[in-house]
């Protein structure tokens, strides 16, 4: 009898041993796109993308936010991932026309961009992958658009509603 106890046990002990572990909070990390749609824009303006990363709940993290834009076809015209910490504001400024300078002066960004004048449409886009765990990532992020005059800085169009799509996770 204590040889079959002492059997079972040594099965039991196996099993845990063998089995993966697994917790209710381990998930794969969440993709979110955030889209305001096409743009036109006119010389010497700048479409300027605002990500905020509040830091007023939940644990400090640091995500990476691609800014992406795309023009009428599709085309990327420009794609860059930059690492953003709770309690910081990044912002990019995208400066039509040839001279980005005076937009410099005029324009508080992390990163100034120059996009040609023959490219007509603009689709902006913000893509952020939020890290595993409990919480919802749509508590954490505030993404605006604006559209500037790059010669005065005067704020012509403000847009803080995009279009929000969810990735289900991304595959490891």
């Amino acid at each position: 009898m204590t040889k079959k106890i002492l059997m079972l046990l040594f099965a039991f002990a196996l099993v845990l041993v063998a089995a993966p572990r697994g917790s209710a909070q381990t998930t794969a990390p969440t993709e979110v796109m955030y889209h305001w749609g096409a743009i036109h824009k006119g010389p010497w303006q700048a479409v300027v993308l605002n990500f905020q990363l509040t830091d007023h709940i939940g644990s400090p993290i640091t995500v990476p936010v691609e800014f992406r834009l795309e023009d009428n076809a599709g085309n990327v015209v420009y794609d860059n991932t930059v690492m953003v910490s709770s309690g910081r504001t990044f912002s990019i400024a995208f400066v039509v026309g040839p001279e980005y300078r005076v937009a410099q002066t005029t324009i508080q960004a992390d990163i100034f961009a120059a996009i040609g004048p023959e490219i007509r449409t603009l689709a902006p886009c913000l893509k952020v992958v939020y890290p595993p765990g409990p919480g919802s990532p749509l508590d954490l992020p505030t993404p605006t658009l604006e559209v500037m005059n790059a010669l005065t800085g005067q704020v012509q169009t403000f847009a803080a509603d995009p279009h929000v799509v969810f990735g289900l996770g991304i595959p490891q």
